[in-house]
């Protein structure tokens, strides 16, 4: 550079990459000073994911350097009455250089009692600066006016993966849906979808709306803000820079009109706006308990994931490396069949079978269930334009669904899963600490929606009544007063009453395809129906995605989807003959969970103990034969209900 002396260096570390600017000005030009923060806010721009460390000569004299203790660093005082231009230009180009924001924290005095060397960071936790103490350069070397430094950078493995990094996004609530909905109308679907088989059509209808969308709907820059309240805004985000920045600016001890200003207009808002939350969160407590769960928590203050994890032997300490972590881990859940089979020799029709007959209005009403502002699948396509243009899209959508039942093929993207890792207990640095939350097509999940009520009025009658998980007016609370009448009855007798209580490992990511479909034609469930269900759960792919990291795809050879309409249905239909082979107990079953009771009685206890451990004995048959051996039943055994 002609007009500073300045070098720029990118140190790639993990987990966190450095960005040194060293700079020097061998006397302080306000010109040039402020060319150095044009240079330095470009960087920051340029690399918002970086540590960043400005350090050098600086040759600011005659400033004062006080503690923030709040922030671990140090702020310029300027008196009053020695302003001279100097000293204007100096404190111009503090607030600029501060306001990036950047800290401060060196104080670490020269022989005239100067801070000439200057070290601005942007993250003061993770940096400590101390005079070299390793005889680095001879003592007979040094300059006194510049004494050595030592820096010493501090990473903790325990923090957030997820940055504050401005992303651009749709603004739907902008959208011209009109337009949209109007262009759509244009499209014959019909013929394009009959002239291109299942996989076509729907990329064509995937390609269709990714324009259509990109065309009627803005984008705008936002900025996410992991450790930020669920209210935060840019807006706020902004409010909050400017109170930081006149505190920085103020003298030590004396409250100026401008910080107090900055500190009333950012409360203002911060109440307005976490008011509308808190009332937002009371308002949709029944519609979305799921938000007031997040609201609950808002106090944790632990990352969501750590900078390091690990499985078995093997560790990831960067982003990407993380999620292939996950995904190694999350593959070795399912079971892959090692028989080779297909559809037709495995089903076996029933005489008196029901075909599941999907109408537009079933689309329809199945839109209309969707949430707003559901996040998008894979395909990107989000619920929100979906329900926005649900007059014009119906149709296409119904002739999509009709493609797919008439071929019995459901599109790969339809398929492809998008997890998420959600921390359940342990250590955090662990994966197999995590469990997956998926999220698939909304395509899909409206397809879905569409069949569930039709597919639970077949299935529903057939169900064995110890089934309380998934039903409609069966739950835990029937669950557990079915045990409690059991109970009480045993106890007026003044009898005993042992109980076995069974999980199932990973349930539902282990249910056996083959075994499935055979059990679904006990259902008297139509041909093309089973077909439409066979490869709905087989032939699926997930990938683990955090942030802006994205793992390699992987298969789930078993098991029902995860976070799926259908799953919980299509697993109450494979465990459900599990009450047939208890004989004597009875068993109540709810989700993965069961329990098996028996009253055991004085004078025939022994036989009765005999019968209970008879059926346990069947049960852990079961899991074997009909679950090839996927289950693990037991976790623990009660006895003494007297």
């Amino acid at each position: 550079m002609d007009y500073c002396e300045a070098v720029a260096v990118e140190v790639i570390l993990k987990p966190t990459p450095i960005l040194l600017y060293l700079c020097y000005m061998k006397i302080f030009d306000i010109d040039i000073a402020i060319k150095h923060f044009e240079n330095i806010k470009s960087l920051m721009n340029r690399f918002p994911a970086h540590q960043v460390m400005v350090l050098g000569d600086f040759n600011l004299k005659d400033i004062q350097w006080t503690a923030n203790e709040a922030e671990n660093c140090y702020e310029p005082i300027i008196s009053i009455e020695t302003r001279s231009i100097y000293l204007k230009n100096a404190n111009t180009f503090l607030t600029e250089i501060l306001g990036l924001p950047l800290y401060q924290i060196s104080n670490i005095e020269n022989i005239a009692s100067n801070v000439l060397d200057l070290l601005f960071v942007n993250s003061s936790c993770e940096v400590k600066l101390s005079v070299d103490q390793h005889t680095l350069v001879d003592e007979s070397q040094q300059d006194v006016y510049h004494k050595p430094y030592a820096i010493e950078f501090e990473y903790s493995k325990v923090g957030s993966m997820i940055r504050a990094e401005p992303k651009l996004v749709f603004k739907y609530s902008r959208g011209n849906y009109r337009r949209l909905c109007q262009q759509i109308e244009c499209i014959n679907f019909q013929h394009e979808f009959s002239i291109r088989d299942v996989h076509s059509a729907f990329d064509f209808f995937h390609c269709t709306m990714k324009t259509l969308t990109e065309n009627n709907i803005p984008k705008v820059l936002v900025t996410n803000y992991p450790n930020k309240p669920k209210w935060w805004t840019h807006e706020l985000q902004h409010k909050k820079n400017q109170r930081d920045k006149s505190f920085k600016r103020k003298p030590k001890g004396i409250q100026t009109t401008e910080y107090i200003d900055a500190c009333r207009d950012f409360n203002e808002l911060n109440d307005k706006l976490h008011s509308e939350y808190i009332a937002g969160v009371q308002n949709n407590i029944k519609s979305n308990p799921a938000e007031f769960w997040k609201f609950a928590k808002i106090g944790n203050k632990q990352a969501t994931y750590p900078n390091q994890m690990h499985n078995n032997n093997a560790t990831a300490d960067s982003p990407d490396d993380i999620v292939q972590l996950f995904a190694d881990y999350f593959e070795t859940i399912y079971v892959a069949d090692e028989q080779l089979w297909n559809f037709d020799e495995i089903f076996q029709e029933s005489a008196d079978f029901t075909e599941i007959n999907v109408s537009l209005t079933s689309i329809e009403l199945a839109i209309n269930s969707l949430k707003w502002h559901s996040g998008a699948g894979p395909d990107e396509i989000s619920p929100f334009v979906i329900k926005q243009c649900i007059d014009a899209i119906v149709w296409p959508i119904w002739l999509l669904y009709q493609k797919t039942f008439d071929a019995g093929t459901i599109p790969y993207l339809l398929k492809l899963s998008r997890v998420v890792p959600v921390y359940k207990k342990g250590p955090k640095e662990d994966v197999t600490n995590y469990r997956v939350i998926a999220i698939s097509s909304v395509i899909l999940k409206i397809f879905e929606l569409s069949i569930k009520h039709q597919l639970s009025a077949i299935i529903d009658p057939q169900l064995s009544n110890s089934q309380h998980g998934f039903r409609t007016k069966r739950s835990v609370t029937t669950n557990l007063l079915s045990l409690s009448i059991l109970a009480h009855d045993v106890f007026r007798k003044k009898t005993q009453l042992d109980v076995f209580y069974g999980d199932f490992k990973t349930a539902f990511d282990r249910v056996w395809h083959r075994k499935l479909i055979e059990k679904i034609a006990h259902f008297k469930i139509g041909r093309k129906t089973a077909r439409w269900l066979c490869d709905f759960v087989i032939g699926r792919f997930n990938f683990v995605m955090i942030g802006q990291s994205k793992s390699r795809s992987y298969p789930s050879p078993s098991g029902v989807p995860a976070g799926s309409v259908l799953g919980p249905v299509l697993f109450t239909m494979f465990i459900n003959d599990i009450s047939a082979i208890v004989e004597k107990s009875t068993v109540l079953l709810l989700a993965d969970d069961i329990k098996i009771a028996l009253e055991i009685r004085g004078n025939t206890m022994s036989n009765n103990t005999h019968h209970l451990q008879n059926d346990i004995d069947k049960l852990m048959f079961w899991s074997i034969a009909f679950n090839k051996d996927i289950f693990t039943t037991i976790i623990q055994f009660y006895s003494a209900y007297t």
